[in-house]
């Protein structure tokens, strides 16, 4: 309960003077302390229903400072679902289950949540009790099915893969299609959510004949330098995706804002560009859309630019 107060204190004291922000950043180190000796449970809102999540978890703290982190795969979902009456969806990474009651805030279309960190996929499983049509899957995604060396380490809320013929921990990581094999009503998914931490481009090329196949919608994070660290250049994902017809992007900052669309090659390269060297401080998501999904990708492209202006008051942009 103690904890529960901490966290909502953060979530509701101003900051906007230096009074705000000294105690602001007084309370916030209180809990950076208390979290590495006890770091329980707590709740937080998303639309009508109320999750669990660690106390060490920051998605209150980004949504704070940043309102559109991580909401945007909502829209997407709420856009692609008006084409796909049929719609499912998959969540790699699906952590706690916040991107579920993101979607699930939206849209009623059927979820396969994929989590291979045991803690995560625990309270994952904990959340879905009170969601209908999620099903869950523990496993880690890679680009085939094999065991490696390597170790997952937790922090503020995410589970990042390291790999090293070091590690005396042995991990088992499947493809994307092992999985869907097990999980027939998902075969057919239009709309995919990969958040891995630098494993995205793998899970990627695991699954690009299945994609090929499907032309799913595909949100996933690119971060050079999360990608270069498992040992993925992340440039040539882009052609990966192009021979199985995906031309077309959506770009929004790693604060869930959106940028601008990519159709053009000569993009591609210059967001790579822009995006690498930030360290992993600086990242983006990109969205995804085959040529048969050209009509879809317009149409979000149209909406996004809408909601944005809306959202910063800026102004509307006349016809051309």
């Amino acid at each position: 309960m103690f904890s529960q107060h901490i966290y909502n204190f953060l979530l509701k004291t101003p900051y906007n003077n230096n009074w705000d922000k000294i105690l602001y950043h007084s309370v916030s180190q209180f809990r950076q302390l208390s979290k590495r000796i006890y770091d329980p449970l707590i709740d937080y809102k998303i639309g009508n229903n109320v999750m669990l999540m660690p106390f060490s978890h920051n998605l209150g703290i980004y949504q704070k400072f940043y309102p559109q982190y991580a909401v945007n795969v909502g829209r997407i979902a709420a856009y692609t679902e008006e084409k796909n009456k049929d719609l499912t969806i998959i969540d790699i990474g699906a952590n706690v289950g916040d991107t579920v009651f993101i979607l699930r805030s939206k849209i009623e279309s059927p979820i396969l949540a994929i989590e291979g960190d045991e803690y995560f996929y625990s309270v994952l499983q904990k959340n879905i009790k009170q969601l209908k049509n999620v099903s869950t899957v523990k496993s880690l995604i890679g680009d085939q099915s094999k065991e490696i060396k390597a170790t997952l380490a937790g922090h503020s809320g995410t589970a990042g893969l390291e790999i090293s013929q070091q590690s005396k921990g042995v991990l088992k990581i499947q493809c994307l299609t092992d999985i869907l094999e097990k999980n027939q009503e998902f075969q057919r998914s239009k709309l995919m959510k990969i958040d891995t931490d630098g494993f995205d481009g793998k899970i990627i090329r695991g699954a690009i004949d299945w994609i090929r196949k499907i032309k799913p919608v595909i949100f996933f994070e690119y971060d050079p330098f999360s990608l270069n660290k498992n040992s993925d250049d992340g440039l040539s994902l882009f052609n990966t995706l192009a021979s199985a017809g995906y031309k077309s992007f959506l770009v929004y900052n790693n604060f869930g804002e959106y940028m601008y669309a990519i159709d053009k090659k000569e993009l591609v390269i210059e967001t790579h560009q822009y995006f690498s060297g930030r360290q992993g401080r600086m990242y983006c998501d990109l969205c995804a859309f085959s040529d048969d999904d050209i009509d879809l990708f317009e149409k979000i492209r149209r909406k996004e630019t809408e909601y944005s202006l809306k959202i910063r008051g800026g102004d509307k942009i006349a016809d051309q």
